[in-house]
C-alpha cells in the first residue's frame, strides 16, 4: 500500500500541492497537468499544509510533529527537534 492523498491545498498562481499517507507529496505548477513527487520525506503521513507567503513554498506538518517545506522537487526538514506528536 503506497498511501492515498488528501490534503489539497492552492499555491500562488498555477500551484496545487497535494499530500496524505506515508509521506506523499506532489506538486502541480500547471492547475494539474502535470505533476512532480516531492521527495525526503520519512513514511509518515502528512496532516495539514500550510501556503508559504507570497513566492515562498508551502509549510507540510506530519503526524510526527516534524515540518517540512518544499525546496525544488525536494522536501526539506525545519523542525530540529520535531515539536509534540500530532
Amino acid at each position: 500500500y503506497a498511501g492515498s492523498l488528501f490534503n489539497v491545498t492552492a499555491l500562488a498562481g498555477d500551484g496545487v500541492l497535494v499530500s496524505g499517507l506515508r509521506g506523499n507529496a506532489w506538486l502541480s505548477a500547471d492547475r494539474g497537468r502535470s505533476w512532480q513527487r516531492l521527495e525526503g520525506a520519512p513514511p509518515v503521513s502528512f496532516i495539514a499544509v500550510v501556503p508559504g507567503d507570497e513566492g515562498q513554498s508551502p509549510y507540510l506538518l506530519n503526524q510526527a510533529g516534524q515540518i517540512y517545506t518544499g525546496v525544488a522537487h525536494q522536501l526539506k526538514r525545519l523542525s530540529k527537534p520535531p515539536t509534540p506528536p500530532v
